[in-house]
């Protein structure tokens, strides 16, 4: 795997902040930034970009501790799979982006709720 000595992995107000590897092991890395203090109107966006190698018919959960106000997820995957997101409670008001592939949730999204992501191979047509 390579690993860049320094990566942008978080803004504060459209202000990069670099990251470095912290730690890794031959199942996880850990990157940090160096410790910032944010004002009441401050904005803090985290990137996150990870690959993952599942069964074709399968789901993962993700859970985050800290509030998020309108969450994304950005799914690239191939034509002959469909999929399915979801963000924690039943009334729920999701963007599905057609082009970039993408799915907003509008508000807030709370600590410990539970961000599904489920896929399959779509239905084939035979005559």
């Amino acid at each position: 795997m390579r690993v860049h000595q320094q990566s942008s992995i978080a803004s504060i107000n459209g202000k990069t902040l670099k990251g470095s590897s912290a730690e890794q092991n031959a199942f996880s890395l850990l990157w940090e930034t160096k410790k910032v203090s944010l004002g009441p109107n401050d904005t803090y966006k985290a990137f996150v970009k990870f690959r993952q190698f599942k069964r074709t018919n399968d789901i993962t959960h993700a859970r985050f501790s800290t509030p998020t106000r309108n969450p994304e997820i950005e799914v690239r995957m191939p034509d002959e799979i469909d999929h399915l997101c979801r963000f924690g409670g039943p009334h729920t008001t999701i963007d599905e982006h057609r082009i970039a592939k993408r799915e907003t949730l509008h508000g807030m999204y709370f600590p410990h709720q539970a961000m599904r992501f489920r896929w399959w191979p779509k239905a084939t047509v035979t005559t």
